[in-house]
């Protein structure tokens, strides 16, 4: 029996299946070429990704600002109580677009990185209002390159996880799944599976990438 799990293995029923499935699919493909000592920066208490990366490195450390359990080093991001040159990779994911100051998060992110350490980070482009009031930036591929290339760092690779037919259903999804499973619970359980699985049809049926709801950012420290 399929053991799904929100940030893992959603259900397509779930009403982020769409943006989740699309980073899933993404940090998957990344996660054996890392090594070594990972940390992710604002994992939250679920500790992020570790599932997908555990089996090709050393140690996964996950840092919030959230006091949990779960947590591994409980601190502010854009100030990270870490040494110089401690880790192999970093992780980052849809955390950018709450920071104040984006930059400071991506200069001690570089800090704290070993030469030809990778920095693995998800941003989103289009998305509603979340986390509120934390919720500042947007970004477009080009605002993603200057802030790494301004914090230093090289080899800058950004592709978009989804298109046009994902980035649109998701949206009106999101925006109006609580009101539907207020509605007809029921109802709401038998369309959301066949509106996300549309969507990613739709998507690489039809390719666009003028629109994502996400990017997929990596860099290296020189």
């Amino acid at each position: 029996m399929t053991q799904y799990d929100y940030f893992l293995n959603p259900h397509p029923r779930e009403a982020h299946y769409i943006a989740r499935s699309s980073i899933i699919t993404a940090l998957t493909q990344l996660a054996p070429k890392t090594n070594g000592r990972v940390l992710d920066i604002g994992s939250g208490e679920s500790r992020g990704y570790e599932g997908l990366f555990k089996p090709y490195i050393d140690e996964y450390l996950c840092l919030d600002r959230q006091q949990k359990d779960t947590i591994d080093i409980c601190a502010d991001c854009c100030s990270l109580p870490v040494e110089d040159n401690s880790f192999d990779v970093v992780i980052s994911t849809q955390v950018l677009e709450h920071l104040e100051s984006p930059t400071l998060m991506l200069k001690e992110s570089y800090r704290v990185l070993k030469p030809k350490g990778l920095l693995i980070m998800t941003v989103p482009m289009v998305w509603g209002l979340h986390e509120e009031p934390y919720d500042f930036f947007r970004y477009t591929e080009y605002g993603i390159n200057h802030l790494l290339e301004t914090s230093g760092y090289t080899d800058i690779s950004i592709k978009p996880l989804e298109g046009l037919f994902a980035s649109v259903f998701q949206l009106v999804i999101d925006e109006y799944y609580q009101a539907w499973l207020s509605w007809n619970g029921n109802i709401y359980n038998f369309i959301i599976p066949y509106l996300n699985k549309l969507a990613i049809f739709l998507d690489k049926t039809f390719p666009t990438r003028r629109l994502c709801l996400t990017y997929l950012a990596t860099a290296v420290k020189i």
